[in-house]
């Protein structure tokens, strides 16, 4: 903890079948070696001249010709990293992609690529879910948390879950607060507050449960992290990892006010990180990758702050609205690449084109393509194309559809046309 070293060996197994794939690690993390059943070192390119995907180098197994070699169903990595430790001096940025010490805790999403994650190049997915079994070893450690299993205060231990999941790693000197298998980390809290925020929480989790259809099965961890940036006494900012959800700059002891609730502004934050436990990264694929991850959720945390408080959520989108005027984006349709949806078209812009959908066709079938859209995603990558297909299926006529597709999704004027149709509903 206190040098910011990390040392790992994980072996891989059941790895599915991909003929054109990487293997995906943090570039601070330095390789010793690759093995095979036999304990034999397999040969493998990218150390030199690597090509960076994200926050990861891309690998991949070559023959003795470094030719591409085929995955095989199992191997072992054994790796070791060095990252610097944000103490009394900070840095210019902090984000969910970095492996962050500072001194009192080691937070590392799986973003950063802490352990080897498998990219399928043909369907552009990773393969960033395990069930797994990880025994960690920390001596300097008071706590210890992997998501998908509870904290341990152990030095040595082993995590593990039967349920894929991406592992976060949190770890280092926090309290730990348990309310009905759900937890708090690294907050001082009263046990009475807790309880109000959970009960919020769950409120959240029903109502999203009632609209899509699909049950909300998940106990929640909730972190409080320090970011290894300087942040504003007003500023948050949280990311989720189902069913984790960290949060810096979140000052938990004021989150419920004198009725016992969530303030407008919280139950938007929340409801948003609650709403990827449907749209998370398995959703992540394609140009238009940012908004079936994000704009997707933030439509449900509008729809969440519409059914809780009416009023915050009729000022909510006109000021969206009223935000995007004079800007210049790209119609979703046209998006080519994952990096022409930048920050504000995915919270913004991207949410307010589902409103329009739903403007013009419903909230019940908004919700039912949602629905389908998640479904789906646990088996391949999803576009537009299926967008449509399900619209079409859910009752939408060709005609209407086209009509949309047209003005919202296609034309050059479309953040134009939907910043009127937002403005003029009443």
């Amino acid at each position: 903890m206190k040098e910011g070293l990390i040392d790992c060996s994980f072996e891989l197994s059941n790895v599915p079948e991909i003929e054109a794939y990487n293997i995906l690690l943090n570039k601070g993390m330095n390789i010793q070696f690759f093995q095979n059943t036999e304990k034999q070192v397999i040969p493998y390119s990218g150390y030199y001249n690597g090509r960076m995907r994200g926050e990861a180098l891309a690998y991949t197994f070559i023959d003795e010709n470094r030719q591409l070699e085929p995955m095989p169903k199992k191997f072992s990595i054994k790796y070791r990293g060095a990252f610097p430790v944000y103490e009394d001096l900070l840095n210019s940025f902090d984000y969910k992609g970095m492996i962050a010490f500072n001194g009192k805790t080691l937070r590392a999403a799986e973003q950063s690529k802490w352990y080897p994650v498998i990219y399928d190049v043909a369907k552009d997915k990773l393969l960033d879910a395990f069930s797994y079994s990880i025994k960690v070893i920390c001596e300097d450690c008071a706590q210890v948390f992997i998501n998908g299993d509870v904290p341990s205060a152990a030095r040595d231990h082993v995590f593990q879950s039967s349920v894929p999941r991406q592992p976060m790693l949190f770890a280092g000197e926090f309290p730990v607060l348990e309310n009905k298998g759900n937890y708090i980390l690294n907050v001082n809290l009263e046990e009475d507050k807790a309880n109000m925020i959970f009960k919020e929480i769950d409120k959240i989790k029903l109502f999203f449960a009632g609209k899509m259809q699909i049950p909300y099965n998940e106990k929640i961890f909730l972190i409080s992290h320090k970011a290894v940036t300087p942040y504003k006494p007003d500023q948050t900012w949280g990311f989720a990892i189902f069913p984790t959800f960290a949060y810096s700059g979140v000052d938990f002891n004021a989150l419920i006010n004198g009725g016992g609730k969530l303030e407008p502004s919280n139950l938007s934050f929340f409801a948003h990180e609650l709403a990827h436990y449907y749209f998370d990264t398995k959703i992540l694929s394609g140009p238009q990758a940012w908004f079936w991850l994000e704009s997707t959720a933030e439509y449900l945390a509008l729809k969440a702050v519409e059914e809780f408080s009416p009023e915050f959520y009729q000022n909510r989108i006109k000021g969206y609205a009223n935000f995007l005027s004079g800007k210049n984006y790209k119609a979703l349709a046209k998006i080519k690449k994952r990096d022409e949806i930048d920050e504000d078209y995915r919270y913004v812009f991207g949410p307010l084109l589902l409103l329009v959908f739903e403007l013009e066709f419903g909230n019940s079938i908004t919700f039912q393509i949602l629905s389908e859209l998640v479904k789906r995603s646990e088996l391949a990558s999803i576009s537009l194309d299926d967008f449509k297909e399900i619209a079409l299926e859910k009752g939408v006529s060709l005609l209407e559809y086209s009509r949309f597709e047209e003005k919202f999704l296609n034309s050059s004027e479309a953040l134009t046309h939907t910043v009127e149709k937002i403005l003029s509903h009443e």
